[in-house]
């Protein structure tokens, strides 16, 4: 295999790579993101209700 087709098939590699990780972090992101304003919702909620009695 030729050198700079070595060192391009590399680097096409690690940029898919690279690629994969932003997108599945993202996600992760967003689904903790999610979670956190669903709880916060949640106890704002809670605290109105409890206030209420």
């Amino acid at each position: 295999m030729d050198s700079g087709l070595a060192a391009l098939l590399g680097a096409a590699v690690g940029a898919a790579t690279t690629l994969g990780a932003a997108v599945v972090n993202g996600r992760a992101q967003a689904r903790s993101q999610h979670a956190h304003w669903s709880r916060q919702h949640r106890r704002d909620a809670y605290a109105g209700y409890l206030r209420g009695r």
